[in-house]
């Protein structure tokens, strides 16, 4: 307890009144969940978004703009503080004074990536990092799918933005079909294989998203959103290029 203490990390069991509710429902929740800076009731409103870790301008601009609808609406953003994508949805929460919680792939002392060691200080500040591994426990390749889990077992839902066949992200996915939560995705350009994954999500079944009103109206919380007349709700339209060889054999 006192390392705990020293490093500024509570610890939460499974049966403690400060332990997330919608966490409790997954089929197997972690018996301690570490975290530092607080968990709030309101957390129980929250919805993820998550992706590649190299996303294009477009995925990029997606999670900015559904990132920052879903802080207008009072709803937190959870993500993996991972690069790319994670990253975009936890900084415009961030930026619109909203709650983020950041799940971490390893102990709360070990962050990773090292970039994100700013961005992990700002959440811990302004709401909450947490993690089911406790104080030591590096990340590994196993413990991020482990981790996806508590992802979309915290969230309400789960919003995929650019993800290749065979990505890590997918396990988000998995996890969310098997706790029986909403899967969302953004469609993409059917040439860009950063958009294979999600496109093929959306063909058996996930929500399509070209706006923050899609998963607002599927979590019956429509009408609810702050500041709805400001910036834009949609997503950009993807323009055909017809100079780009792929698309002009389509366009002849």
């Amino acid at each position: 307890m006192a390392a705990l203490e020293r490093a500024e990390v509570t610890a939460v069991t499974w049966n403690q009144s400060g332990y997330p509710a919608r966490l409790k429902e997954i089929a197997d929740p972690p018996a301690v969940l570490y975290y530092r800076g607080r968990l709030l009731p309101s957390d129980e409103r929250s919805v993820a978004i998550v992706g590649t870790r190299s996303p294009t301008s477009y995925g990029k601009e997606a999670a900015a703009i559904l990132s920052k609808g879903l802080a207008e609406t009072g709803l937190a953003v959870v993500s993996g503080l991972a690069r790319g994508i994670d990253g975009v949805a936890h900084r415009t929460a961030l930026e619109n004074g909203r709650r983020t919680i950041a799940v971490m792939g390893g102990g709360l002392d070990d962050v990773y990536p090292r970039e994100h060691s700013g961005l992990f200080k700002q959440i811990q500040e302004q709401a909450s990092v947490v993690s089911e591994l406790p104080l030591g426990v590096r990340p590994t390749s196993r413990s991020f799918p482990r981790r996806n889990r508590l992802i979309s077992g915290i969230s309400l839902g789960s919003v995929m933005i650019e993800a290749v066949e065979g990505s890590g992200a997918r396990w988000t996915v998995y996890h969310v079909l098997e706790q029986d939560r909403e899967v969302f995705c953004v469609p993409g350009s059917i040439f860009s294989p950063a958009s294979r994954f999600t496109n093929r999500m959306i063909q058996i079944g996930a929500k399509l998203v070209s706006g923050i009103n899609d998963i607002l109206e599927e979590l019956n919380i429509a009408g609810t959103a702050q500041g709805a007349d400001d910036g834009p709700k949609q997503l950009p339209f993807i323009e055909a290029d017809p100079d780009a060889p792929e698309e002009s054999a389509l366009l002849e």
